[in-house]
């Protein structure tokens, strides 16, 4: 039976049909496996019952954006679903429409109405899903990513509830290996520190947010090691005096772009000289010894000849790594991502993270 009222409490086979991407597989399925000398199945007409109960299992891609749906009963039934365009409806639940889409990779969700608990409940089961947009929903709290072990582009720019977007430690612990693609522009977050969880970031948006702490742009670039694109803009943070120069300094030499701005190696290394150099460097070695007097009179009066002075503060003839040693030895200077000792770098955010905008996990 067709379905004449969008806002039905159920999707028919029929309708399902008539708004599924059109493929080979499907052709045969409609046709019981007959193509040659038989017709297609005449646009908008909706086949026999019995051939649509069967031939649904064989949708692989679904459009049903735009419909003012209510709800996605019955999408379950499509077995071989491999994506699903549901964006620009009236869903305020998900209801049981992922039972048994075991093969479900890309699902477009936004601007519906959509809670934090209707998606958090409606992704169960879903473990082939790669790609998921919640764009301009209502969703306060991410969480329900444990059932998707390989999610790898996550959207939830826009959101409209009535609180900050905050996040559910074990949900971004789940996809912490995997994520690669995060949109979380325009959701009122203060804090990056909840992001330090996701170890395979590739791409972050962050624009039009109220991160305002630069020691946190900082951690999250330190431990991003395969970021190439991040942005702030529209932030507080952004507008600090040299922001973009100290986020480069310390940044991964991964990252290539920085608020939409190319970030060039050779770019990263002057500045990286620069704030090493201006951050205590230079005044180190013009200033006097513990016991008032220079470098000079210590080596005259039979103490250890200290080596040639250079920029750097090391002797001439070391390589990239004697200089890590040397900036390492003096507190407080900032130290590039690849000078690090393998112990340095911490892949999670440090402890007291429920402060900072991830909820604590509930069991």
């Amino acid at each position: 039976m067709g379905l004449s009222d969008p806002h039905s409490a159920a999707l028919s086979p029929a309708f399902l049909l008539r708004h599924a991407a059109k493929s080979g597989r499907l052709e045969r399925a409609l046709t019981g496996g007959r193509t040659r000398g038989r017709s297609r199945l005449r646009a908008g007409a909706d086949p026999p019952r019995a051939t649509a109960a069967l031939a649904v299992e064989a949708v692989s891609h679904l459009k049903l954006s735009q419909l003012g749906l209510s709800s996605l009963r019955g999408v379950h039934v499509c077995r071989e679903l491999t994506a699903l365009y549901a964006y620009e409806n009236e869903l305020e639940e998900l209801d049981d429409f992922s039972g048994g889409m075991r093969k479900l990779e890309t699902l477009h969700l936004e601007r519906n109405q959509l809670s934090s608990a209707a998606v958090a409940g409606g992704l169960t089961g879903l473990y082939a899903l790669r790609k998921l947009h919640l764009d301009g929903n209502r969703i306060a709290v991410l969480a329900g990513l444990e059932s998707c072990p390989g999610l790898q582009h996550l959207t939830l720019a826009d959101q409209r509830s009535a609180e900050p977007l905050t996040f559910s430690r074990p949900a971004l612990a789940a996809v912490g290996g995997c994520l690669q693609t995060l949109d979380v522009s325009g959701c009122r977050i203060a804090s990056l520190r909840p992001l330090q969880l996701l170890r395979a970031i590739e791409t972050l948006n962050c624009d039009r947010n109220d991160i305002s702490d630069m020691v946190e742009v900082a951690e999250l670039l330190r431990s991003a090691r395969w970021m190439s694109d991040f942005s702030l803009r529209d932030n507080p943070v952004s507008a600090l005096r040299n922001y973009r120069h100290k986020a480069i300094a310390v940044s991964q030499p991964s990252l290539r772009r920085l608020d939409g701005a190319e970030v060039t190696a050779k770019q990263r290394d002057f500045l990286l000289r620069l704030e090493l150099r201006k951050r205590g460097l230079g005044r180190a070695n013009a200033a006097p010894d513990d016991d008032g007097s220079g470098g000079a009179a210590e080596a005259g009066a039979g103490g250890p000849a200290k080596p040639p002075r250079t920029p750097w503060g090391v002797g001439p003839g070391l390589h990239r790594s004697g200089k890590a040693a040397a900036t390492r030895s003096r507190p407080g200077l900032p130290v590039a991502p690849w000078q690090l000792d393998a112990g340095d770098q911490r892949a999670e955010a440090p402890g007291g993270l429920e402060g900072h905008g991830v909820q604590p996990s509930r069991r």
